[in-house]
């Protein structure tokens, strides 16, 4: 029974001693507010940082359309370190009230995160 237990003691704290990496936006939402359907791109940043303690690595974004872009970092952000997720909203051919969801895969606990952008388009 001793040897039982010294056993699963690795396992159980095996997540404690790897490191992991905690992924913290500043904000997860962005009001565009009214913009022109003709007016061109519209760029917002969504500034985050690890707290962490290993390298945070986000591998994906998804958009539920082709009007919405995103940039990722390219390279994994060291614990402590900070950087930004870029979206890229097209607004032609959008007239209306829009609310877009982008889905952010990363090598966190919680796989995926979510930022928001809404805003209204006008003719």
């Amino acid at each position: 029974m001793k040897s039982f237990a010294v056993c699963l003691l690795p396992v159980l704290f095996a997540g404690a001693l790897c490191g992991q990496p905690v992924l913290k936006f500043d904000t997860q939402n962005a009001d565009l507010g009214e913009i022109a359907a003709k007016g061109g791109t519209v760029v917002r940043t969504f500034a985050f940082v690890n707290t962490g303690d290993a390298p945070l690595v986000l591998s994906k974004a998804d958009v539920s359309c082709s009007c919405t872009k995103v940039r990722l970092p390219r390279k994994p952000t060291a614990p402590g370190g900070k950087d930004v997720v870029t979206v890229i909203y097209d607004p032609r051919r959008q007239e209306g009230t829009f609310h877009k969801a982008i889905r952010i895969s990363a090598n966190t606990e919680a796989k995926k995160h979510v930022v928001t952008i809404r805003g209204t388009v006008e003719p």
